[in-house]
């Protein structure tokens, strides 16, 4: 099927300095579990802060700043692995 698929477009031009493979030398799992959970880690630590040093009147009013801190710290870690990873993947093609 996928030689029907190529048709014309396989020529001998194609083939002619041998076919290639290169594997992703680089995987991102680890890149962004750990910028997840240090983002996450921060978040915490920025909640625990607002709270420790504001002294917050209600218990709902401390649950939405440590949920606000977490979830903004482990949005902002992401966005941090994403951009290491586009950084890195602009080198490679560059190369």
């Amino acid at each position: 099927m996928l030689i029907e698929k190529l048709g014309d477009k396989l020529t001998p031009d194609i083939l002619k300095g041998g076919i290639s493979y290169r594997p992703a030398s680089f995987s991102f799992s680890a890149l962004r579990w750990g910028c997840l959970l240090s983002g996450l880690g921060i978040g915490l630590l920025v909640g625990f802060s607002i709270v420790y040093f504001t002294n917050p009147p209600k218990y709902n009013t401390v649950s939405i700043i440590y949920g606000a801190s977490v979830l903004l710290g482990g949005g902002l870690g992401l966005l941090v692995s994403y951009l290491v990873e586009a950084n890195k993947m602009k080198k490679e093609k560059d190369s």
